[in-house]
C-alpha cells in the first residue's frame, strides 16, 4: 500500500522498509504507531512501532523497527546520529521515541543500521543505543559498549560485492563487511541464544571466498534470529490488579451522587 501512494520523484531511490510480524495465535496487536524522521538532506524516513499483548498472560511488550542510511564514511555516520536524535516539529526523535517505549515497558529494537560497533568515531551508533539505560545487544558476548570486541567472536550480518551492473556504480568493487544488523532489548527480555547462528570469517580477506547473496542466504544480509525469554505474569500480578480495580470500582461508586 506505502509503495501504491508513494510519490516517486527519483526513479532510482531505494524503496527500503521495516515492517513487524507477529503470530496471531500467540499475541495481540494492541496499538501500530509509526514515526517519520529525516536525514541531513531532508530526505524522509520512518520506524513501525507495535505495542503486543501475550495471549496466555496479558503481557505486553514494544516492538520497533527501522532502517538507517548507508555509507561507510564518518560523514555518514553523522548522517545516522541526525537520523536517531532529530526532532520534527510536535514529535519526538526516533531516539526520544525508543527510550519512552523502555521507559513504559519492555522493548526489542530491531533495525539495519548500516553501522558496526566497531566504528572508531566518538560517537556512533552503536555507542548511542547501547548507552540507553537499561537496553541491552544481542551482541554484547561479543562488543562491550564502547563497542570494544571482546577476542571470543566476531560476528559479521553483510559480506557483499557489487559488480559492474549494479545500480550504484560508485560502490561497485567495494567489500561491504561488518556487523551492521542488531536487536537491542530491555529487561526484563533476557537472551537465550541465538537460534541461527552467527556468520564469522577467519578474516575479511577469507569472506571474499563466500560473499553474499548465495544458495544459501538469498541476500545480503545474514538473518539475526535469536530466542528471547520474557517472564509470564505471575497470578499475584493478576490479584494485584483485580484488586486495583474493585478498588478503583468501590471509590467509583461512594463517590458517585446520589
Amino acid at each position: 500500500t506505502c509503495r501504491k501512494l508513494a510519490l516517486w520523484t527519483n526513479a532510482s531511490a531505494d524503496d527500503d522498509g521495516c515492517a513487524v510480524f507477529w503470530r496471531v495465535s500467540t499475541l495481540v496487536a494492541e496499538q501500530i504507531e509509526f514515526l517519520p524522521f529525516q536525514d541531513v538532506i531532508k530526505k524522509y524516513s520512518g520506524a513501525v512501532r507495535v505495542t503486543l499483548r501475550r495471549r496466555c498472560d496479558g503481557a505486553s511488550f514494544c516492538v520497533v523497527c527501522t532502517h538507517l542510511s548507508s555509507g561507510d564514511k564518518a560523514a555518514d555516520e553523522a548522517a545516522r546520529l541526525c537520523e536517531l536524535e532529530a526532532r520534527a516539529p510536535e514529535a519526538p526523535s526516533l531516539l526520544d521515541w525508543l527510550a519512552q517505549s523502555v521507559a513504559a515497558m519492555p522493548t526489542l529494537f530491531c533495525l539495519d543500521a548500516n553501522s558496526s560497533p566497531e566504528r572508531t568515531e566518538e560517537r556512533t551508533v552503536w555507542k548511542v543505543l547501547r548507552g540507553l539505560p537499561g537496553v541491552h545487544s544481542v551482541w554484547d558476548d561479543a562488543f562491550d559498549p564502547d563497542g570494544t570486541n571482546r577476542g571470543s567472536s566476531h560476528p559479521v550480518t553483510t559480506n557483499k560485492m557489487r559488480g559492474p551492473l549494479s545500480d550504484q556504480p560508485a560502490k561497485i568493487g567495494q567489500h561491504a563487511y561488518g556487523l551492521i544488523d542488531h536487536i537491542f532489548f530491555s529487561k526484563p527480555f533476557a537472551l537465550r541464544r541465538h537460534a541461527c547462528r552467527p556468520t564469522m570469517y577467519a578474516s575479511q580477506a577469507a569472506a571474499c571466498t563466500s560473499l553474499l547473496p548465495s544458495l544459501g542466504v538469498p541476500s545480503d544480509h545474514t538473518p539475526v534470529i535469536v530466542d528471547l525469554a520474557l517472564p509470564r505474569r505471575s497470578r499475584h500480578t493478576w490479584l494485584a490488579l483485580a484488586a486495583a480495580a474493585v478498588a478503583v470500582a468501590v471509590v467509583v461508586a461512594v463517590a458517585r451522587p446520589h
